[in-house]
């Protein structure tokens, strides 16, 4: 059973290895939620800084105890690998200077939903890669639940979510980036259009 700042235990259903028993110390600085999840279905859980300690929210109809078991092990990963710590402005800072470096643009990240669903693919990789066994995994295969991991876009384990950055911009298709750029271009053009009407035109 695995005990934690919140009501009741879990049910594992499988035992820690010596990574995931170091990373549950972190448990000592977490209060861990049940509750509805606010957007609706299909999150399963996610961890916030809260006043004083760490915060994990857990989806209560999470479709078993061993699934709720993972996910905890999986926000627990989110904090011992630092990634709540994180400053989320700078990080964009560097991302954004990464894309330009690179001849991308900041557009492009909305192949993968924007800055913050890119980041947390990387940071999901990081963890899922380097703190979830093989039995954990089969334990969300088994119910249905993909588990997000470099493999599936034939991406290498790396060893920082950091260093997934690239990949992950050179996952990016050409034929995404063409139309964002078309859509950027459209946008700015309006923007412009909007500017002049409004009298607000610098020229």
């Amino acid at each position: 059973m695995l005990s934690y700042r919140g009501k009741g235990d879990i049910d594992m259903g499988f035992e820690f290895t010596n990574l995931q028993k170091k990373a549950n110390r972190k448990l000592a600085l977490t209060k861990v939620k049940y509750r509805n999840m606010w957007n609706g279905e299909g999150e399963l859980g996610y961890t916030s800084c809260g006043r004083n300690c760490y915060e994990i929210n857990i989806a209560q109809d999470a479709p078993s105890e061993e699934v709720k078991a993972v996910v905890l092990i999986h926000e627990v990963g989110h904090i011992y690998y630092g990634h709540n710590d994180v400053d989320y402005k700078k990080e964009f800072k560097t991302i954004e200077g990464l894309c330009y470096s690179l001849g991308y643009t900041p557009i492009d990240l909305e192949f993968y939903g924007g800055y913050m669903h890119f980041l947390n693919i990387a940071m999901d990789f990081e963890v899922n890669t380097k703190l979830l066994t093989q039995q954990n995994r089969k334990v969300m295969a088994d119910m249905g639940i993909g588990i997000c991991v470099p493999q599936m876009m034939e991406i290498p384990f790396k060893n920082s979510f950091r260093d997934y950055y690239v990949p992950l911009l050179e996952h990016i298709t050409p034929e995404f980036r063409k139309q964002a750029r078309a859509l950027q271009k459209a946008l700015e053009s309006l923007q412009d259009l909007a500017k002049s009407v409004s009298g607000f035109d610098s020229s």
